[in-house]
């Protein structure tokens, strides 16, 4: 039998090839590459923080950051205070939340030779599996799960899952223009400001969806809350579409959406 191969037939291969090579996915190597990338190739328009928009200076010979806590009115009797005027680069899935931490590299870092020096120290359950495994590697330095913060919140936020707070439960605030709250007794939990709660909702479903991260029923159901009232802002789908065409994977809780000033915070309008 003589296939016949008619325009439209090489048109759709030649598109599928296409897609397929635009998939490939291309994750960061290592944390201080994730950083560099995503400092000098992604949040390039806007200079600010996520989670209260602190205006932030980078040092174009080492890529370092020097956040202006004025610029968000971040008090300055906040723990940590000599971290007042860094940045950090925060995971919103936490490493220690993925699966990696399942991983005989995290659990038993001592069997793998990469992992002992020669002095026999140990490395890390972490640091092994970023040595050893591909698949650890990829859910740690992904792109999509890392923005950057104010260095003292990031130290406030910790590892603590997402939540809401209350009103009447006792909380640290962030100054008048950062809405976000952390609650370490009872219980430990850090409240995105509303503008941001749908883009980290986003970015959790992304990261079950393409890493296997697991996603409690309750805290599932909070993030379809968040993501349905916080809706994709265009400086969302920018980054989430300079990190594709970067990284090759897709989040298509971003991409591909509609995009709504609605779902700006006041300092990204």
């Amino acid at each position: 039998m003589i296939m016949k191969w008619t325009s439209l037939t090489v048109a759709m291969l030649i598109a599928i090839s296409s897609y397929g090579l635009a998939l490939e996915s291309r994750f960061p190597t290592s944390w201080a590459n994730t950083k560099k990338v995503l400092a000098a190739e992604v949040y390039t328009d806007r200079l600010r923080t996520f989670y209260c928009g602190c205006q932030y200076t980078v040092d174009p010979s080492s890529r370092g950051e020097t956040l202006k806590p004025e610029s968000c009115q971040l008090p300055s009797n906040l723990k940590w205070a000599s971290k007042h005027n860094d940045v950090e680069w925060e995971h919103i899935v936490p490493a220690q939340l993925m699966p990696a931490s399942t991983f005989t590299c995290w659990q038993k870092p001592n069997s793998f030779p990469r992992c002992v020096s020669k002095s026999g120290e140990v490395s890390s359950g972490r640091a092994c599996c970023e040595k050893v495994d591909s698949a650890a590697r990829n859910m740690i330095f992904d792109m999509f799960n890392a923005v950057p913060a104010a260095a003292q919140l990031n130290q406030y936020r910790s590892n603590d899952p997402y939540g809401e707070i209350s009103d009447s439960q006792p909380h640290e605030g962030f100054g008048p223009q950062c809405e976000a709250q952390d609650l370490n007794s009872p219980g430990k939990l850090f409240e995105p400001p509303d503008c941001k709660k749908g883009d980290v909702a986003r970015v959790w479903f992304y990261m079950r969806d393409t890493h296997k991260v697991v996603i409690p029923n309750e805290m599932s159901a909070m993030f379809l809350r968040w993501s349905n009232s916080d809706p994709v802002s265009p400086s969302e789908q920018l980054y989430a579409e300079r990190i594709s065409k970067i990284q090759g994977t897709v989040n298509s809780y971003v991409i591909g959406k509609e995009a709504s000033a609605q779902g700006s915070c006041s300092w990204e309008r």
